[in-house]
C-alpha cells in the first residue's frame, strides 16, 4: 500500500494566509515520491493531514481504524513515521472516508455497512486518542453504500459520495445532527463507475473525484459555489497509476495542500 504524490496546482483545506491556486489536472505529473504504509493495513481507504503538514492520518479499511503519522519534515511523507490509531469499528465496520473539522476538535467517518456518518469529538484537538464518539446521521435513503465524504470549509454543508454527490445542508456548522438532504445530487456515472471520494477547492467552483473505476483523479466546475448540481465534467482527468507503474490504479482517497502545489493519493491496490 503506497501514498502516491503527484505535483499539481490546486489545492483542499485552506490555510491562514495561504494563498490557493486551482489546479489544472492536465500540468500534474507524477514526484516519485511515495510512502508505504503496507506494515499498518493493506487497504488505504483515504488521507487527511493536520494544516501544518506535520501529521497525516490514513483510514485503514481493513482493521475500521484512523492511522496516525508524525512527519519530521512537513508535507514529505517520506519522512513519516507511525505513531498509534483509533479504532472506528465499533460504530462501522466498513469504513470508506474521514474528514475533519476545520480546527481538529472533531472529525468523522463513513461507510459501506451502516450507511451514516459518525461524528467524533476530540478532547485535544488532532489527537486522535483523545476522540469519542458523539453521534450519527443516517444517509441510507440516499446511498447504502456511502465512500466518500467532505464537508464545505465552515461546516454548514456535507457531501457524501457514492456513485452520485449527494449534499446536505447544516443548521449548526459541524453538528451533523442538524443535518438535512436537501435533494441536490449530482450523478459520476458517465466518467467514473466506482467513485470513492469527492473533494472541493476552497471558493467551491471546482470539484475533484477520485474515481476507482478509471484509476485517475477527476475535474469538475461548478456554476454555482458549493452546489453539486450544477457541476460539469471538465474533461480533465489525471492518472494516478496503470500496471507497473509502481502507483496507485485503485485510488480511493485523494488531499490536497493548503497552497495548491501537491496531491496526495491513496488507495487499495499499490
Amino acid at each position: 500500500m503506497t501514498l502516491i504524490l503527484p505535483m499539481i496546482g490546486g489545492g483542499y483545506i485552506p490555510a491562514g494566509g495561504v494563498v490557493w491556486t486551482n489546479p489544472d489536472l492536465t500540468n500534474a505529473s507524477y514526484d516519485s515520491v511515495s510512502f508505504s504504509v503496507v506494515s499498518e493495513t493493506t487497504n488505504a481507504e483515504d488521507i487527511h493531514f493536520h494544516p501544518d503538514g506535520l501529521v497525516m492520518f490514513i483510514l485503514d479499511g481493513t482493521s475500521d481504524e484512523l492511522l496516525r503519522y508524525t512527519l519530521t519534515t512537513a508535507w514529505d511523507i517520506t519522512t513519516a513515521t507511525y505513531t498509534d490509531f483509533f479504532e472506528l469499528g465499533v460504530e462501522e465496520s466498513r469504513v470508506k472516508a474521514i474528514a475533519f473539522k476545520s480546527d481538529g476538535t472533531s472529525f468523522y467517518s463513513t461507510g459501506a455497512d451502516d450507511d451514516n456518518v459518525n461524528q467524533y469529538n476530540l478532547t485535544t484537538a488532532w489527537d486522535i486518542t483523545t476522540a469519542s464518539f458523539s453521534q450519527s446521521f443516517s444517509v441510507a435513503t440516499q446511498t447504502g453504500t456511502p465512500h466518500g465524504l467532505t464537508f464545505k470549509p465552515d461546516g454548514t454543508e456535507m457531501y457524501v459520495t457514492d456513485s452520485s454527490v449527494f449534499q446536505y445542508a447544516l443548521s449548526s456548522a459541524w453538528d451533523i445532527s442538524t443535518a438535512s438532504y436537501n435533494s441536490v445530487s449530482f450523478d459520476l456515472s458517465s466518467q467514473d463507475s466506482s467513485p470513492q471520494e469527492a473533494v472541493f477547492n476552497p471558493d467551491g467552483d471546482k470539484m475533484y473525484i477520485a474515481g476507482d473505476s478509471s484509476g485517475s483523479i477527476l475535474q469538475y466546475s461548478l456554476s454555482t459555489a458549493w452546489n453539486v448540481s450544477t457541476a460539469s465534467y471538465d474533461s480533465i482527468s489525471f492518472v494516478t497509476g496503470g500496471f507497473g507503474t509502481g502507483q496507485e490504479r485503485d485510488p480511493n482517497g485523494v488531499f490536497f495542500k493548503p497552497d495548491g502545489s501537491k496531491m496526495w493519493v491513496v488507495g487499495s491496490r499499490n
